[in-house]
């Protein structure tokens, strides 16, 4: 996934209050300028950070699991 794709996972994925709004301002500009690695550093520390899936794969490992043993 491009950066723009790992965003749009994260606001599809993450609970209310979690990502920025998609139409902020600031926070998309902060992404546009980020460099690759910047990005690749911020996204690791961000899922990392609140324990967060980083792909649809990997939702997909934890999701039935956690729901079978709810």
């Amino acid at each position: 996934m491009n950066r723009f794709e790992k965003v749009e996972f994260l606001i599809e994925t993450c609970a209310p209050g979690i990502m920025p709004a998609a139409d902020s301002d600031f926070f998309n500009e902060m992404i546009r300028w980020m460099s690759e690695d910047e990005f690749e550093e911020f996204f690791d520390n961000f899922c990392s950070n609140h324990d967060l899936c980083k792909s649809n794969e990997e939702l997909n490992k934890v999701v039935p699991w956690e729901v079978s043993h709810v």
